[in-house]
């Protein structure tokens, strides 16, 4: 099976993360907005459908984005860290000039759709819960050393 043939069946949603919110734009265009935060989390997972095969897709943001992907994997769905550069070259590509959160919402989203089907993008492996503690335990030691 190619990624294009994995297509059929996804409904890609883009991603713009911050400190405190995160944009989101679906599959159908709609958007919204959800606080960046277990209560956040929760009311995106339950804006998924249960019933289609979502595939979620953002930007490494400094770490703001870590809390959403493991809440998103724990509840099944998929999700892509794209790379900010390539990102924002094909948002230049495509000819956005203005931007903003919601405009970098949909930019991820058409990014994710586009290069997906192109096989040049990969689901994020997912973390066991020990191997998030391991690899957090770590960065904070890591931290202390310099």
């Amino acid at each position: 099976m190619t990624h294009l043939d994995k297509n059929i069946n996804k409904e890609f949603v883009g991603v713009d993360i911050a400190k405190d919110k995160y944009d989101v734009c679906y599959n159908d265009g709609s958007r919204k907005i959800f606080s960046n935060n277990v209560t956040g989390h929760k009311k995106f997972i339950k804006s998924l459908r249960k019933s289609n095969d979502f595939l979620v897709t953002m930007e490494p943001t400094g770490g703001y984005e870590q809390s959403l992907i493991f809440a998103l994997q724990d509840a099944g769905h998929d999700v892509i860290l794209a790379s900010g550069f390539r990102v924002k070259n094909y948002a230049n590509a495509m000819g956005y000039i203005a931007k903003n959160d919601k405009i970098d919402a949909q930019v991820i989203h058409e990014f994710s759709k586009e290069m997906y089907s192109k096989g040049k993008l990969e689901i994020l492996m997912i973390k066991s819960a020990n191997f998030r503690k391991i690899e957090r335990n770590y960065s904070a030691n890591i931290k202390d050393i310099s």
